[in-house]
């Protein structure tokens, strides 16, 4: 039995419910940007034969933003008649995904374009119905034997990204819960390895009437485990009542490691990444 909260689709059948699942869903993207768009492809026995989303055109310019696109997302799915949330059911039928396509030409997130390209094969839905003959279905990321293949890739341009970071640290400054101001300068990204980024920048740090130039270096590396660590941190200033801050603020940045497998159905299967810097900054992820 699949452990994903599943989607409850309603009173339907299994045809009906992809109908209702495309309409939802094309509400939920409209709502955001005209661009954008769903398509949920026919049901055959258990298995629909393709879900495509495209997000272009969808924008997020603030840190609110992020919150409230979950929102608007799950409200044009309620007034579909679609939530998500636990079912009793008394019927399960395994099923496919037999292709999911998600794609972004571009998705913009604080100014910075973002190229997205994603192909999933054979990913594996349950269809749960109740007593009452309710109907959900819900990603079944314990199936055994699992077949799911795929490929994402995320572009951006650095410059942009940079920008981007900007525009970042500068609304979490605002906030009236942050202890100190921090104004970007300068930010560098370059490779070491395939999957390792040493990252490089400075900034203005104030705090009440006391500033100084910080400058910060940390290496993002995923090791062969497939598993995200912060390395060869380093943040200094030569003033030095903003130095002894800092220093304290390090340990924050030291982030415990962290398995790509824990993220999730789409993180267990993932085999392989690889990131290319250079005037673009490319990720890829190999799924199966």
């Amino acid at each position: 039995m699949p452990e994903t909260t599943p989607l409850i689709l309603g009173n339907v059948t299994k045809p009906g419910a992809a109908d209702r699942l495309q309409r939802a869903g094309q509400a939920a993207l409209q709502s955001l940007d005209e661009r954008t768009s769903m398509h949920v492809g026919q049901v055959v026995g258990n298995d629909i034969d393709h879900i495509r989303i495209d997000l272009t055109g969808i924008r997020i310019d603030s840190v609110e933003d992020f919150e409230d696109f979950g929102d608007r997302v799950g409200e044009a799915f309620r007034s579909h008649g679609i939530e998500e949330r636990r079912l009793d059911p008394v019927h399960a039928s395994p099923g496919l995904v037999k292709l999911a396509e998600i794609r972004a030409r571009p998705a913009t997130v604080l100014g910075a374009p973002y190229v997205l390209d994603g192909a999933l094969v054979d990913v594996p839905i349950t269809w749960l119905e109740d007593a009452g003959g309710l109907l959900a279905i819900a990603i079944d990321e314990h199936r055994d034997p699992l077949h799911l293949t795929g490929e994402l890739s995320l572009r951006v341009e650095q410059d942009a990204l940079i920008d981007s970071l900007h525009v970042l640290v500068e609304q979490l400054s605002d906030r009236e819960d942050v202890p100190v101001r921090v104004q970007l300068r300068q930010v560098r990204f370059t490779q070491e390895t395939p999957r390792s980024v040493r990252v490089e920048a400075s900034a203005k740090v104030s705090k009440g009437f006391v500033s100084g130039t910080a400058i910060a270096k940390a290496t993002l590396e995923l090791d062969h485990e497939l598993v995200f660590h912060t390395r060869e941190i380093d943040i200094t200033s030569k003033n030095p009542i903003i130095a002894g801050f800092l220093k304290l603020a390090e340990n924050h940045l030291r982030v415990k490691p962290m398995r790509l497998a824990d993220l999730g159905p789409l993180g267990e299967r993932i085999i392989d990444v690889t990131v290319t810097v250079g005037d673009e900054i490319e990720a890829r992820a190999v799924l199966g």
